[in-house]
């Protein structure tokens, strides 16, 4: 059940709504009420600008996975198992959200503040053997806090058919999990950067690129630190598109960093090539072309930092011919 109240005036609406939520559990468990109080503010303060603040109160059930009896995989790696119980999490959550639009000249801002409080009546455990990474969910309460700011900057140039657009967010997390029968607490930050630019300087034609840089690092215990960490990749791609001819070509190329005096480079190139006649579609596509057989990656979490391997598919050539009836 949901009560809501909304209000609106000339450039400004406000809304707030009470959901209650009952949970019944098929055991002979207790029946959950889980209450909780969301408001919200829409102010247009002009053309251009709007702003947006809400609030976020309540306790919450995590996810269904929470609940299976028996312990599962969600990767070749990783695998949970929980105690019997049920998780619950009393949630604050803040957000103000500002945004720019002048659309004459293509140029838009967002930047988003998020800020948040939890207390949560579990803890994960992880336990390292064998290779595999076994987490557990242990009834043991712990505090949680984050904040963050996501900004994203756009601009636009109609006559040369241009586009360039730039985010930006950090996150800092504060949490706990246990190890060796013993509660820790840390905290993990991450920053990632996304530049990105398309142009087009024919009808025909089009030059794009997507880049993501990330860079996370945490410290645990009495402000021990670990080493930070650059992931990266930049996607470059081409087209060019006639009546009846279509080329793209793309390269894609990552840097992960394993340690923070050594990293791994890939460079993957793929093409593509269709030719459309009056029935007949015929297509060329050629994909990793340097034939790259295996790739190394890093996987950073709060606690712990590792790295991993996976098999890439060879070199692919597939031609294709579709006939319309």
């Amino acid at each position: 059940v949901t009560p809501a109240y909304e209000y609106l005036f000339s450039s400004l609406k406000f809304n707030l709504s009470v959901p209650l939520q009952t949970v019944l559990f098929p055991d002979d468990r207790e029946m959950l009420f889980l209450p909780g109080l969301t408001f919200r503010t829409d102010y247009k303060i002009n053309y251009a600008w709007n702003a947006r603040l809400s609030a976020r109160y309540g306790k919450e059930i995590n996810d269904i996975t929470a609940f299976y009896r028996q312990s599962y995989f969600t990767d070749y790696r990783t695998a949970f198992e929980n105690e019997t119980g049920i998780p619950a999490t009393d949630k604050q959550l803040y957000t103000l959200r500002t945004e720019y639009k002048n659309t004459l000249q293509e140029f838009f801002v967002t930047a988003d503040l998020v800020a948040s409080d939890s207390r949560v009546n579990y803890t994960l455990e992880q336990i390292v053997t064998d290779n595999i990474f076994r987490w557990i969910r242990r009834y043991t309460p712990h505090h949680e806090s984050s904040y963050g700011i996501n900004t994203v900057i756009s601009k636009g140039f109609f006559d040369i058919n241009t586009k360039m657009s730039a985010e930006a967010s950090y996150w800092y997390n504060q949490s706990a999990q246990i190890r060796e029968s013993r509660l820790l607490p840390f905290s993990f930050r991450t920053l990632i950067l996304k530049p990105s630019f398309s142009i087009s300087p024919t009808h025909q034609t089009e030059v794009a690129y997507n880049g993501e840089l990330q860079r996370q690092w945490s410290s645990f215990g009495d402000n021990m630190p670990l080493s930070g960490l650059w992931n990266m990749s930049h996607k470059a791609s081409f087209y060019y598109m006639r009546q009846r001819f279509d080329l793209s070509a793309s390269g894609e190329y990552f840097r992960n960093e394993i340690a923070p005096d050594h990293a791994v480079n890939l460079l993957f190139v793929d093409l593509v090539a269709t030719c459309k006649l009056h029935r007949v579609t015929m297509q060329l596509q050629l994909n990793n072309l340097l034939n790259h057989r295996d790739y190394r990656y890093t996987v950073y979490h709060p606690l712990s930092v590792y790295s991993s391997q996976i098999g890439i598919r060879p070199r692919e050539i597939l031609f294709r011919v579709t006939m319309d009836l």
